[in-house]
């Protein structure tokens, strides 16, 4: 492992709770569904796009109104959202242990550069939705390392992160509440520096 790319929502950020309140909203408003079963919508679908979350569950439906509508809400919750109280360390630790790191993401550009920047925290690359997908995204990050994708590990948090990671041929390690991959790094950091 040469570099470790990290998803934002729900891995670097903690925004799961507020996107999932508002995801809910947006489909049980617009979609004229269920509370509970817009949320088990909104979680099944997390790892994509909002927008293509919507085309997926509602193919019959109009989602650009709602997904414009969760995507401006989505920027103005931002501002009272913060990093897991991780997330500094590791990212220090894996420096120290001289790997490189960025982000993969589904959020738009603006709003991570915009988080990033407020919360002090810096990545070798970003990738944002403007990139394509966390796939996509993936094998881009490989080229700008210089290094091939065999050397990267993918942090996700949905099961839709661990199949962008299957198809692009890199590794991956589930971020869960209890944050056990965080810990499984560092731990893995601490290790390499120890003197053989």
């Amino acid at each position: 492992m040469k570099a470790v790319l990290l998803d934002f929502d729900g891995v670097v950020a903690d925004t799961m709770p507020m996107l999932t309140r508002l995801g809910t909203f947006v489909i049980s408003a617009y979609f004229d569904c269920p509370r509970h079963s817009a949320m088990e919508i909104y979680k099944s679908t997390c790892g994509l796009p909002f927008i293509e979350q919507l085309r997926e569950s509602f193919p019959q439906g109009s989602c650009d109104i709602p997904a414009a509508y969760f995507e401006g809400r989505k920027t103005e919750l931002m501002s009272a959202t913060q990093p897991f109280p991780d997330i500094p360390p590791l990212l220090r630790k894996l420096r120290s242990a001289g790997l490189k790191v960025g982000l993969a993401s589904s959020t738009r550009r603006a709003v991570i550069e915009t988080f990033l920047l407020k919360h002090k925290l810096h990545f070798d690359w970003v990738g944002s939705i403007e990139e394509g997908s966390k796939s996509i995204q993936l094998r881009v990050s490989a080229g700008a390392f210089g290094m091939p994708l065999t050397d990267i590990t993918f942090l996700g948090d949905s099961e839709r992160d661990e199949a962008f990671a299957a198809n692009a041929r890199v590794a991956f390690r589930r971020v869960t509440p209890k944050r056990d991959a965080i810990q499984f790094l560092m731990s893995k950091c601490n290790a390499s520096r120890q003197p053989s």
